[in-house]
């Protein structure tokens, strides 16, 4: 059951390196609105997966979605699994999916079976440390535009890549449903106060 806090627009991923009381940070995250957690962890044993998992309280673990050992999504009743670039669909696997995309050949290759496409990067920085588009405002609106009209609005588009707090509202203006965010949040001082920050930008 989602609750009237909760943002369906905004999506968290951990970033690649280890993250002091990561577990609690996430939990407060959720308590403050989080709908989705992706879990990425490419050095991790599933071992650590489990024990990260079971720190977060069972309301929330709906909410997390795991980009490594996909046969834990229904040991734990988590959000889903998560499709990288050039992956393919894990053998016999039923629960929900989302992807990375990159193009729109990728969208056509995951996007029927996934709830949500990750589109971009949308941003990249520079080496004066502001970001700047990788494609053309027209180019992701087009990719979007046209996934609607030949298969509907079921699937999600979610930018990722660069999102900050002075482009959040470019992402809107391009189609997109919602953003995924990594350093905005992790290189945040407080990053639940981030996080709810860009809940109420978007």
């Amino acid at each position: 059951m989602r609750h009237s806090n909760v943002s369906e627009h905004i999506v968290v991923m951990s970033p690649q390196g280890s993250v002091r009381d990561e577990a609690k940070l996430v939990t407060e995250l959720f308590k403050n609105g989080l709908a989705v957690y992706h879990l990425r962890r490419p050095r991790w044993q599933k071992v650590r997966f489990k024990k990260f998992i079971e720190q977060i309280p069972e309301q929330f673990r709906s909410r997390i979605v795991l980009h490594h050992y996909p046969d834990l999504v229904a040991k734990y009743n988590l959000g889903g699994f998560h499709l990288g670039s050039n992956a393919e669909i894990p053998p016999d696997y039923t629960d929900p999916l989302s992807a990375q995309c990159m193009q729109y050949s990728d969208a056509e290759k995951f996007g029927k079976r996934c709830r949500r496409l990750m589109l971009g990067p949308v941003f990249l920085k520079d080496d004066r440390d502001i970001t700047i588009p990788t494609r053309t405002p027209q180019e992701f609106s087009a990719i979007i535009s046209y996934w609607r009209k030949k298969n509907g609005s079921r699937t999600k588009f979610f930018a990722f890549g660069g999102v900050s707090g002075q482009n959040i509202a470019t992402c809107k203006h391009l189609g997109f449903d919602g953003v995924t965010l990594v350093s905005a949040i992790w290189d945040a001082a407080d990053p639940v106060k981030a996080f709810k920050e860009f809940k109420e930008k978007w």
